[in-house]
């Protein structure tokens, strides 16, 4: 569904959960890349009780917003993720009135919130339903504002970083592909030799409408896992007459969806705490 701006968006996922017959069904909803940060830092040593709050406080000099204009939540980093991974925890940093500007949304269309998740969390997701227990799988979403690579193995978010690569769509050119080949590597040895994991069976990306003829063959050529984008049809039944184009705007979406399959998300409303 596509909107120009809150109120248009209320009426038109309002007209889909009549039509539907969806009205007062809990959902779960995913932030706007715009709307949120990770970091990763140290964990102090407090009670797990007391985590979130301790970490608030640890990445106050780091976050994009003042923390009391935030919501925080914390996922750790896996122990077996070398040395890196001792003792080190992502923090999310989501502003509060993004949160709730999609929890108003929600009300406001006749649904109800389960929990709100970062994208990460929903690839994560998405991931689980083509893991190996022997490799692990990297998800680059190009955006235009700027793209996002995760290595995940086993339900684990083991590396999140951004990088400098702007996409608008279409075919990806020949240079481009160049520099998307450069940061893929860097994050693919990063995980196998810095953090001790498989090598990823595959790569998949996403976004901004990414076809698989968008992707040049020497993209695949140059890795071991197979690299392609990320097609939900490959994974979940869809019906007739949805197109790729589609399909692919909605992966984050669907991810979200299958939260509840997957454990350790972030802003559960179940859990109580600030969501």
């Amino acid at each position: 569904l596509e909107a120009a701006n809150q109120d248009a968006a209320v009426e038109r996922l309002s007209e889909s959960v009549s039509s539907l017959n969806l009205k007062g069904l809990r959902c779960n909803a995913a932030l706007a890349p715009q709307s949120y940060s990770i970091l990763l830092s140290e964990v102090p040593k407090v009670p797990e009780d007391e985590l979130r709050d301790a970490m608030r406080w640890r990445i106050k000099d780091l976050s994009p917003v003042p923390v009391d204009q935030a919501v925080v939540d914390v996922f750790r980093l896996p122990e077996d993720a070398g040395s890196v991974g001792k003792g080190m925890a992502f923090t999310v940093v989501a502003q509060k009135q993004a949160i709730q500007s999609l929890v108003e949304l929600v009300d406001a269309a006749g649904l109800k919130i389960n929990a709100i998740d970062v994208p990460e969390l929903c690839l994560r997701n998405i991931a689980d339903l083509f893991s190996q227990p022997s490799r692990s799988i990297v998800m680059a979403r190009l955006l235009e504002e700027g793209s996002h690579i995760t290595a995940i193995c086993q339900g684990n978010i083991y590396l999140n970083r951004n990088f400098a690569f702007r996409y608008t769509g279409g075919a990806i050119a020949s240079e481009k592909a160049e520099s998307l080949t450069l940061e893929l590597q860097r994050s693919v040895d990063y995980i196998q030799h810095q953090m001790r994991q498989p090598a990823p069976s595959h790569i998949f990306l996403l976004g901004n409408g990414l076809r698989r003829g968008d992707i040049p063959e020497s993209l695949d050529a140059s890795f071991a896992a197979d690299v392609g984008v990320l097609d939900m049809a490959d994974c979940l039944p869809v019906p007739a007459g949805i197109d790729a184009t589609t399909l692919g705007k909605c992966s984050v979406a669907l991810g979200a969806a299958l939260r509840d399959l997957v454990p350790a998300g972030v802003f559960n409303s179940k859990k109580g705490g600030e969501s």
